[in-house]
């Protein structure tokens, strides 16, 4: 209430300049004005209920009366928020009030991921194992330090897992924590350390290996790969980093060739009279972190602080790269075909060679995004480069960590642990609940698409979703005959496929087998008899063949009527005239009748003899249902060629690829968190992380994952880049997420899983390959083959009010209904999966116990939903309370959430930072009245902070003049 309240364009809290008292009056709220508000937003039903939900506000000390002391009355007094008394008395003392929410630290780190090294029988890292804290590298083996780990470097976090002394528990046992590893696959340790943003290294060449480093690109040069046990690796240079300066040369913007004749230079002029040589680089490391430690003591007295780290994507290059492959594969696969089918169509021509410079250009692209870049993000600005368009602009995560003693015993250090991450866990004596939020530009290229070339699109998609489904059938109809094959195996006859029928002439495009004559059968498409009837009738001895054959007959009736589509009527119309002496349309129909008849011929042996003839039956079923879907697919290719918009089908795969991006970011960091124990939205009804973690992860197996994109565009320009953003996001529907294992762990780079690209434009496959030791903690639900189904859901509030009935007030509204379908439908859902999971106890007490803890969260959701609604389809008064309503529903549901603005920094930096705070208030006991004073700190010091130091870009160009209260930029800023 108190976020919708300030997010009001027409503000109810505002500044009283008269008063009784005869001064000024700073953001008060007329009592009956908010019973009014309350009524208008359907939290309340009555007066009476708005003044009782007044008083206990004031009882709970969140209201309180501007001048005395009085109660809350439905009358003209003013009021005021706690939580704005504190800002306003911090900034006219100048210092905060005590410990209600302190920033201890502000520092820059960087994660270094040192594999297990088989040689040196361990990792090579030697650390400070007594206390006091801080933490050090003491030792640093010829492996550590080609990963970057040299001695005297601070560790803050081992594994993801904070090194805190602040709750007075045993201190970390690291000697054990760098034994105790499985020696059949030991992860990787990740070290989280102190780190300059940027450094001087003098480096000796060795007679036989010389400076031992790598470089690539130009302007700037790029380190790309550093030798073991040379000096590069003894200085602790990594791959990635940018050389800034060579001795007292500046080579920021030098080309490759000029960085290499200054390392030469500098080489020669340092040599002495003894034939030494040493050159002294600057260098500017890559994927940097920026960390900030806060502290505040909650109402109960206890301390708590929170860790609140900056990370670039780990994927904004490299993603990129592996989807323009995978879809240059596929343009190259359709021209191959097209090439085959002997159409000699100068449209036709001209598309081939169109695909092939497409495919070509893909590759290209692919090679140039891959390998090490800096900066390793993109930051907001114009680029001249086409290779990085499809790459996201401004793309981090927010990775929010609170940390609280832990309600159980640590084990006693001797406790034995199958791996580092489970040891450091086990020792730390401290509970660590993540949050993750991300935050980024809209995606965009430097030509919008307009609402003709969406609809260009929609169609041409539509064509290669028509193309994939028709791959699925066949698909399904091959995996039915895998089936009843085993069934036949199970009868212990392996007969020989019967031989296909004799093969007729055909008015298609192919030469194909004619139908089986079986005139006693009753067609499979019938109304008369339903199929259950039909297939009674079968003397079958099995019932899994009868049942199979059921399902087979539901696959074979999805592929015709595939075939009865509209879409399909309109490719046949507008290829006719480029198929001499065919007739696609008989050809469609000589299809449907053959694969009825072939079903029928599969009835017929399985009710006669299952042993014998069913798999000869199944193998010409399967046959004729290839080789006629190769014919509708080059129909549906010819049409594409026809209506030839790959201009358009490039500027969507940008678009395409940076959300892609940010979903792959996103639901990385969660997964980790969530296989760590670490991932807990509602740690207010009192079950542990661990529980809401396993759960969070069966929870996507089953039913998807939701992709929340929170947007704050305003009118303009900007209203085309939401209607773009609509456009692609819908696409991410066509995406699952696969989670498999990683081969090996010796080339392990980061902490984050490795994402590949496969599958087709209609059916991207994501898959993330996690460490071994990661990914057996799985359920079993999520590392099968099915994958993870996406969600996408769009939401827009700008901070402008629109004018009712305008173009932008019309595309918002007809955004955020088709989304609240979603969100609605997937939250049935997930109340399905919750009580589902509450039911499969064992006694009825412990049943009965599980749906009550789990209805009050259900029941918080319920009530979110409504809100939503309310706000989506009947706005009453304009504000972005959508927004902090919407941000808290997808929060509690587990959402993977992306933040979007028109730079990536302002905005989408503000709301990121509220709605922290609001996750702070809500669930880890932060003082209401300390709200305003820990947004204060955290826009000053965390990520809104980071991404203003990162990019050019001015205030005015992006916020508007009179922004609603809790969406300003703090004055010292």
């Amino acid at each position: 209430m108190y976020c919708r309240l300030h997010g009001l364009f027409d503000p109810i809290i505002r500044d009283h300049k008269g008063s009784v008292i005869g001064g000024a009056l700073r953001n008060v709220l007329n009592a009956q004005k908010l019973i009014e508000w309350l009524l208008e937003e359907k939290d309340i039903v009555s007066r009476d209920e708005g003044v009782a939900l007044g008083r206990q506000f004031v009882a709970l000390g969140v209201l309180r009366h501007a001048t005395d002391g009085q109660d809350f009355r439905d009358t003209s007094s003013l009021y005021r928020f706690t939580a704005d008394d504190v800002l306003d008395a911090t900034g006219r003392r100048g210092t905060q009030l005590g410990r209600e929410f302190i920033a201890k630290q502000s520092q820059s780190c960087i994660t270094l991921t040192v594999p297990y090294s088989r040689e040196e029988g361990g990792y090579g890292v030697g650390l400070k194992d007594e206390p006091p804290l801080p933490v050090s590298v003491t030792s640093a083996s010829p492996h550590a330090k080609w990963c970057g780990v040299t001695e005297g470097l601070t560790v803050v976090a081992i594994n993801g897992h904070y090194l805190t002394s602040t709750f007075g528990h045993a201190h970390l046992n690291l000697s054990t924590l760098l034994t105790s590893v499985d020696l059949s696959a030991p992860p990787p340790l990740h070290l989280t350390v102190l780190s300059n943003t940027s450094e001087t290294v003098r480096l000796c060449p060795t007679p036989t290996g010389g400076l031992g480093f790598h470089i690539r690109g130009s302007s700037p040069v790029v380190i790309n790969g550093v030798d073991r046990g040379s000096a590069a690796a003894d200085a602790g240079l990594v791959c990635g980093s940018c050389i800034l300066r060579v001795g007292q040369q500046d080579v920021l913007r030098a080309s490759h060739e000029a960085v290499v004749t200054a390392i030469k230079g500098s080489l020669e002029d340092s040599m002495d009279a003894a034939g030494g040589a040493a050159v002294e680089i600057k260098v500017s490391h890559s994927n940097m972190e920026h960390l900030v430690q806060y502290e505040y003591e909650t109402g109960d007295h206890t301390h708590l602080q929170v860790y609140e780290r900056t990370i670039e994507s780990p994927y904004a290059f490299s993603l990129p790269a592996e989807l323009l492959k995978t879809l240059g594969s596929e343009a190259g696969g359709v021209a191959n075909d097209l090439e085959h089918s002997g159409v000699s169509a100068s449209h036709v021509t001209k598309y081939i060679s169109d695909l092939r410079n497409l495919a070509k250009t893909y590759n290209k692209t692919q090679r140039l995004l891959q390998g090490p870049r800096f900066p390793s993000y993109k930051p907001f600005g114009p680029t001249h480069s086409s290779t990085i368009e499809a790459c996201p602009f401004n793309l981090h995560t927010s990775l929010m960590e609170v940390l609280s003693p832990s309600s159980s015993r640590p084990p006693p250090p001797s406790t034995s642990s199958t791996d580092a991450e489970d040891s450091c866990s086990a020792v730390v004596g401290v509970d660590t609940t993540s949050y993750l939020i991300s935050t980024m530009a809209c995606p965009c290229v430097p030509h919008l698409l307009s609402k003709s070339d969406i609809s260009s699109l929609e169609e041409c998609l539509g064509r290669y979703d028509m193309m994939q489904d028709m791959k699925n059938h066949v698909t399904g109809l091959k995996e039915a005959q895998r089936v009843l094959q085993g069934f036949v195996d199970d009868l212990g006859v392996c007969p020989a496929p019967e031989e296909s029928p004799p093969p007729t002439e055909s008015a298609g495009l192919l030469t194909v087998p004619s139908p089986p004559a079986s005139d006693d059968l009753t067609p499979s498409s019938s109304p008369t008899l339903s199929r259950r009837a039909r297939l009674s009738s079968f003397s079958n001895p099995l019932p899994s063949i009868n049942l199979e054959l059921e399902g087979l007959e539901r696959k074979v009736e999805g592929l015709m009527g595939s075939l009865e589509s509209e879409l399909i009527s309109k490719v046949i119309s507008e290829i006719s005239d480029i198929i001499k002496n065919k007739n696609p349309a008989a050809m469609l129909k000589e299809f449907k009748d053959t694969m009825r008849g072939s079903l029928k011929h599969v009835k017929t042996a399985a009710s006669v003899s299952p042993g014998k003839k069913l798999a000869g039956a199944m193998e010409t079923l399967i046959h004729n249902a290839t080789t006629y879907t190769q014919e509708v697919l080059l129909l549906i290719s010819l049409s594409l060629a026809a209506c030839n918009n790959l201009t358009l089908l490039q500027t969507h795969d940008k678009l395409f690829s940076q959300c892609l991006v940010a979903l792959a970011t996103g639901f990385s960091h969660q997964l980790l968190a969530a296989t760590r124990g670490q991932l807990n939205p509602e740690p207010e009804y009192g079950v542990s992380n661990e529980d809401i973690s396993s759960a969070w992860l069966q929870l996507v197996a089953s039913k998807g994952v939701l992709f929340h994109i929170e947007s704050l565009l305003s009118e303009g320009q900007e209203i085309k880049l939401l209607q773009d953003l609509d456009f692609v996001a819908r696409q991410l529907k066509s995406v699952s997420l696969h989670v498999v294992a990683m081969e090996t762990t010796m080339e392990v780079k980061d902490p984050y899983p490795k994402v590949s690209v496969s599958g087709s434009r209609s059916a991207l496959r994501l898959t993330f390959a996690l460490q071994p030791h990661l990914f057996h903690s799985l359920p079993a639900s999520l590392t099968s083959s099915r994958g993870v189904k996406v969600h996408p859901v769009l939401l827009n509030k700008g901070l402008l009010d629109i004018l009712e009935n305008s173009e932008a007030y019309l595309l918002e509204k007809a955004v955020n209904t088709a989304s609240l379908q979603t969100i609605r439908s997937y939250y049935r859902q997930l109340r399905s999966f919750r009580l589902g999971r509450s039911v499969h106890r064992q006694t009825s007490e412990e049943k009965a116990l599980a749906i009550s803890e789990t209805a009050q969260p259900l029941h918080a959701l319920e009530l979110l939903t409504q809100q939503l609604e309310v706000a989506v389809r009947e706005p009453t008064r304009p504000g972005i309370g959508l927004l902090t309503v919407a941000a808290e529903l997808a929060t509690r549901m587990g959402a993977v959430r992306v933040c979007v603005c028109d730079t990536g920094v302002f905005r989408s930096g503000l709301a990121c930072s509220l709605e922290q705070v609001m996750i702070l208030v809500r669930s880890h006991q932060l003082p209401m009245r300390s709200m305003r004073l820990a947004l204060d700190s955290i826009r000053k010091k965390g990520t809104f902070g980071e991404l203003i130091g990162k990019n050019r870009v001015e205030i005015s160009q992006s916020l508007p003049q009179n922004p609603p209260h809790l969406y300003r930029v703090p004055n010292s800023m």
